[in-house]
């Protein structure tokens, strides 16, 4: 919907995503993927300004429909391969702070992202 930036799953917002164009052609980016969020904060803030939109998670959405929540690992491990997909990009950068000059190669996200997930 116009104005409604973000994703959705019906009427509740899971991810917020933002671009600021800075200077000399360099942006900023991100996203904030709401996957086990405690949504208790959300009621003392209007997220993305927006007061007649309910914010959610993977976990409450899931859970409604009776299903498991994927652990972070697997997250993370999805979000990054269908970014991957859809910018066509063989291998992902990650750019700091301190280094915007210098891109360092994620050399395989199975080992990037090791945070005890069972499967």
């Amino acid at each position: 919907k116009p104005g409604l930036i973000g994703v959705r799953v019906g009427e509740v917002k899971v991810c917020a995503i933002g671009v600021k164009i800075c200077s000399r052609w360099v942006t900023m980016h991100g996203l904030a993927l709401n996957v086990d969020t405690d949504l208790g904060a959300f009621q003392w803030i209007t997220p993305c300004g927006i007061a007649d939109k309910a914010v959610s998670s993977l976990r409450a959405i899931l859970t409604d429909r009776g299903k498991p929540t994927p652990c972070m690992k697997d997250v993370k491990e999805r979000l990054l391969a269908s970014f991957a997909q859809m910018f066509e990009v063989d291998s992902l950068v990650r750019v700091t702070a301190q280094a915007s000059q210098e891109a360092l190669p994620v050399q395989d996200s199975t080992e990037q992202l090791r945070d005890g997930c069972s499967r």
